[in-house]
């Protein structure tokens, strides 16, 4: 039902998985990701965090986390989601750090987002096509040196 956008009935089957114990975590994972897509981002945020307690272990739960809570506005919690997503799972490490640099920026952390382009740049493949716009904003000013605009 996901994958053919049927949201309300991943969510009718996702929410009988929950009643199963060892199934909570993986049925909490794959809540928030309907939940994502469908914008309701505060039950995406705790779906998430109950899949990640329940210590699931797919690469793209802190990125997904992430994103879900950016869209929410819960700044600080993402920053940290998006950093394990690229420190602890590797997994879309360039945008991880793009994500960590621009919130950086919005809570006028101008050093850790100074800290976050520069990380991108050291990255060994740039598949995400990060490096100009990282370089971009290092040009900009987003130095320690210098404040936001």
């Amino acid at each position: 039902h996901y994958s053919n956008a049927e949201y309300d009935e991943a969510l009718e089957k996702i929410k009988k998985l929950k009643r199963k114990p060892k199934a909570f975590g993986m049925a909490s994972y794959w809540e928030g990701k309907v939940y994502s897509k469908t914008q309701d981002y505060e039950l995406a945020n705790k779906s998430f965090k109950n899949a990640y307690k329940r210590k699931v272990n797919s690469e793209d739960i802190f990125y997904l986390y992430g994103q879900s809570l950016y869209a929410s506005q819960n700044l600080e919690i993402a920053r940290k989601a998006f950093l394990t997503s690229a420190k602890r799972k590797g997994f879309k490490k360039g945008p991880s750090y793009y994500y960590s640099a621009i919130i950086s920026e919005i809570l006028e952390e101008n050093k850790k987002a100074y800290n976050y382009y520069t990380k991108i740049l050291k990255l060994k493949n740039d598949n995400d096509k990060l490096r100009k716009p990282a370089l971009f904003q290092i040009a900009l000013g987003h130095s320690p040196k210098h404040r936001l605009r």
